[in-house]
């Protein structure tokens, strides 16, 4: 038999088996990466691996863990701690943790596309019953710097009174959205100019919402 009759045979029959396996084939290489569960009692986040299905570890967090992001790496996972009004950050490749402090209760975060900047939302503290005092609606986290860039109110909104509520970076990873349960709006600000003032130039955009607006999703098209 001829070397190129047998290649072609070869090809055929590597199709066949493909064709015959079908979707469930790709289905058994298609588990990749790591499952982050935040244990919001424990104050843990458990990391599994999604193709063998093992636990790797339970790295310790802040007290009362609630959300988390990672970077598209899957290098680093961010960890919002409302019971110790802080950051953590956590290295999936070592499991060590560097905890931010926040000053106040951090409610939801997002970041950036390209892993650059983290930004947390802030719930609004219940001072009369000892919360800390009121510092602002979001903070700014440079994640290649590993500091915090500054905290800034929800200024732009034609309201003094502001709860936001949801956030999610745009695909640009110049800008994110924001939505404030206060005044019923969604702003889109512009982290470049955030990063120097909330005078309410950062404001790229300030639209009416339903009662009550909460957490943003963006598709990708």
């Amino acid at each position: 038999m001829r070397t190129r009759t047998r290649i072609a045979l070869a090809v055929v029959v590597c199709l066949a088996v493909l064709l015959a396996l079908g979707p469930s084939a790709a289905r058994a290489g298609s588990s990749r990466g790591k499952v982050l569960i935040v244990n919001t009692n424990a104050g843990t986040v458990t990391v599994i691996d999604a193709a063998k299905k093992v636990v790797l570890g339970n790295p310790s967090v802040g007290n009362h863990p609630s959300k988390l992001v990672t970077d598209s790496q899957g290098r680093l996972a961010y960890v919002i701690n409302p019971g110790s009004d802080d950051l953590s950050v956590i290295n999936l490749q070592t499991f060590a943790v560097l905890n931010v402090p926040l000053g106040f209760e951090p409610s939801d975060l997002t970041i950036t596309p390209n892993g650059t900047t983290v930004v947390i939302l802030h719930a609004d503290p219940d001072v009369a019953s000892g919360g800390n005092a009121f510092k602002g609606d979001y903070t700014i986290y440079d994640a290649k710097k590993g500091s915090i860039v500054r905290t800034n109110r929800l200024n732009g909104l034609g309201s003094a009174t502001h709860d936001p509520c949801g956030i999610k970076s745009d695909s640009s990873g110049d800008a994110v959205w924001i939505t404030d349960c206060a005044t019923n709006k969604a702003a889109l600000v512009d982290l470049r100019k955030a990063r120097e003032d909330d005078s309410g130039d950062e404001m790229r955009a300030v639209l009416d919402t339903q009662t009550n607006p909460s957490f943003i999703d963006i598709t990708l098209r």
